[in-house]
């Protein structure tokens, strides 16, 4: 990034820092440095730096809370933008509509919805995301039920790539953009029949996984047919194998966790490659990335 690059991003009115390790914003707690990191005061400073990108061909990642993401050691080029203030991040309750922010919580954004008897959204219960991320992702679980997040959407407003302002039903795989807001279509319930089902996902969470100790959430994604990837691993003898300072749960075989604080994105990814290798030498199937890895 050149000079005049930067001092035109330190003009934008937000947050600007060069250099900034991410580590400090992922929740696996790993990541070199990205050359410029952006928190925008507004839409309008979103859209200028988004449109000076497109124009200098300078690369852009979106970060919310850091989960489903591996940043490597050496770090990122390009400019790194967290929607953090307030008109990134607001929500409001029309009927049994919601609208988020796309920087808004998901905690937050179930802790309004419960306020107005609204249920839709218990299955998120516990999931570490802010509503942009989860709707990127099409975040989903299994438990109590199948459900994605996307099947509760209305519309997603977005800025696309060149900084123009629009509307889409969903969000498709390599979409490039900006993610502003999201409407939710939910549904009225007794408030204690929300409360049940939050109280029930929560507790399955911390069952299940290693929802306090650092990690990105699921490696792998799960096979089309047959047993998901979590068994897969476990019946590789790969349960709690570590390699510098990565360790494969031993709660939950597709988390990679970093338990000491200490694993770089070169240890996970060493692991990464074991648990590959291993699986496809036992079941002949290759494991999938869930995560993404940027540098």
């Amino acid at each position: 990034m050149t000079s005049r690059q930067k001092d035109f991003l330190s003009a934008i009115e937000g947050k600007v820092a060069f250099d900034e390790p991410l580590h400090r914003y992922t929740s696996f707690g790993i990541g070199g440095p990205v050359e410029a990191f952006m928190e925008p005061k507004d839409l309008p400073s979103l859209q200028k730096i988004i449109r000076f990108c497109f124009q200098e061909g300078i690369s852009v990642f979106i970060i919310g809370k850091g989960t489903n993401l591996l940043i490597k050691d050496e770090g990122i080029r390009g400019v790194t933008i967290r929607l953090t203030s307030s008109p990134f991040s607001s929500i409001r309750v029309e009927g049994e509509k919601l609208y988020a922010g796309a920087g808004a919580s998901l905690s937050e954004v179930l802790r309004v919805s419960k306020e107005h008897n609204l249920s839709g959204l218990e299955f998120t219960a516990g999931v570490c995301a802010t509503v942009g991320g989860a709707i990127k992702t099409n975040l989903n679980t299994t438990y109590p039920q199948p459900e994605e997040i996307r099947r509760k959407v209305e519309y997603v407003r977005v800025m696309d790539e060149k900084g123009d302002l629009g509307y889409l039903s969903h969000i498709e795989d390599g979409w490039k953009g900006v993610i502003l807001e999201v409407g939710f279509i939910l549904r009225r319930k007794k408030k204690k029949e929300i409360e049940r089902r939050i109280e029930e996902c929560i507790a399955y969470r911390k069952r299940t996984q290693e929802i306090h100790l650092p990690s990105a959430g699921c490696i792998f994604k799960n096979p089309i047919e047959g047993k998901p990837a979590g068994w897969l691993i476990e019946q590789c003898g790969l349960k709690g194998k570590r390699i510098g300072g990565a360790e494969v749960s031993s709660k939950h075989s597709n988390f990679i966790i970093n338990p000491q604080k200490k694993a770089k994105a070169k240890d996970v990814l060493a692991l990464i490659q074991l648990i590959q290798r291993e699986v496809k030498n036992r079941f002949n199937l290759f494991l999938d990335l869930e995560i993404e890895v940027l540098g």
